[in-house]
């Protein structure tokens, strides 16, 4: 997928390999997308290029393997006005140095693995609210961070792993490190 547009009232599922790549922006206006099989996103350039544009009630679905390997910065955000919603049911592993910013409403039935760079969801977290994480689980491995808007666990009711000294999970609102953060596995 290279920039094609997928709009109002269309929805697709990649149920095999999928690969998203170029500088190109990914378009998802109105639309419902999952991702059912293995999915690897890459880019190549700065300036947010490579982004996943959203709006108008659209869904972005990860029910398989999400390998989010961009190199340099971008996002999945909703630039088209409306709401939209990114909603993980199977694995998405960040393994690129760049930073990420889903500035979508996500949500975590499944697995989110950071093994490089930043993800960060500052367009909330459903499984967090107050000061408890519910549902799903959160691996992160140094030098990765997590970051989502508020994050301040008090009551964990799902399963976090930081491994390593530098494995970070932090507000997005101030940068600020979660409590998490004083507890770090040195080996898997």
């Amino acid at each position: 997928w290279t920039g094609t547009f997928f709009n109002d009232g269309s929805n697709t599922s990649f149920g095999g390999a999928l690969a998203i790549s170029g500088s190109g922006v990914h378009d998802v206006v109105g639309a419902a997308m999952t991702f059912a099989g293995t999915t690897t996103w890459t880019n190549a350039n700065a300036g947010n290029m490579g982004q996943i544009r959203s709006g108008n009630s659209a869904t972005l679905t990860n029910t398989g393997s999400f390998v989010d390997a961009t190199v340099a910065d971008t996002s999945i955000n909703a630039v088209y006005g409306g709401s939209a919603t990114f909603a993980n049911s199977g694995t998405y592993t960040k393994t690129g140095a760049s930073s990420v910013n889903v500035s979508i409403a996500a949500s975590n039935a499944g697995t989110l693995t950071v093994k490089g760079g930043v993800l960060s969801l500052t367009g909330g977290l459903s499984n967090f609210a107050g000061s408890t994480l519910t549902g799903g689980s959160y691996e992160v491995f140094g030098p990765g961070i997590l970051q989502f808007s508020g994050a301040n666990v008090v009551t964990n009711a799902a399963r976090v792993l930081l491994v390593g000294a530098s494995s970070q999970l932090r507000n997005a609102s101030n940068g600020a490190n979660d409590d998490f953060a004083l507890v770090r596995l040195t080996s898997s």
